[in-house]
């Protein structure tokens, strides 16, 4: 029994590994999303792109909890999208791959950056002729004041980001791990001239294990 559970187990994390790095392989081409809605207009959102996955949790400012309304997926072309700047925000924290972003409560000072940001974007786009560079920082622009007209409106945001490989990589290991374990113990017992399945002493037996019907090792017959 406890060897058919493992077995299963190990069935499970081959399966997870496989759609896992499908989805790590897919988020080069593919930016997909996949949202919990409630009925308040809070939601918890997975997506996948550019071989990050973002996990975002958020709440409605002086909203009930409605409970759960659908779930929705949406999928576009990378190429199609304007570039996120997931890897770069104000209110972001860096715990080496990861990235978490908390959006607090409003201070009385958020007014005043709305109002900086604001002009600084508005600057950058009166701009007849924009570097690539000048495109990226009133695009980054656009997102921190989103992000700070945000905090006027919700109670509860954050987001968390990584690289999608480390999913693969996690259901890997103990596939990885259990088939050295096993390879280990079966040169173990051939060594020792037990039987590589059960364990059973094989020393007196020179063809089959009397006790699982294995063949017998040829170092096991000999020994």
């Amino acid at each position: 029994m406890k060897r058919r559970g493992l077995t299963v187990a190990r069935i499970v994390c081959l399966l997870l590994w496989i759609l896992t790095l499908t989805f790590w392989i897919r988020s080069h081409w593919r930016n997909d999303e996949w949202f919990v809605i409630y009925r308040t207009d809070g939601c918890e959102q997975v997506s996948t792109l550019n071989g990050d996955i973002m996990v975002r949790h958020e709440r409605p400012r002086d909203g009930e909890y409605g409970g759960f309304q659908r779930i929705s997926h949406r999928s576009d072309r990378v190429g199609a999208l304007p570039p996120r700047p997931w890897h770069e925000d104000m209110l972001e924290t860096r715990w080496g791959l990861f990235r978490y972003l908390n959006i607090p409560q409003p201070n009385p000072g958020v007014f005043q950056q709305i109002a900086q940001t604001r002009a600084a974007m508005v600057a950058a786009s009166q701009k007849p002729a924009r570097t690539p560079e000048e495109v990226s920082r009133l695009l980054q622009l656009q997102w921190t004041l989103s992000q700070q007209q945000r905090t006027l409106s919700v109670d509860s945001y954050w987001e968390l980001v990584f690289p999608l490989w480390l999913l693969p990589a996690a259901f890997a290991l103990p596939v990885l791990l259990t088939w050295a374990l096993a390879v280990i113990r079966r040169r173990r017992r051939i060594r020792h001239g037990l039987c590589p399945a059960c364990g059973y002493d094989l020393r007196a037996s020179t063809e089959r294990c009397p006790e699982c019907g294995a063949p017998t090792p040829v170092k096991a017959a000999t020994t």
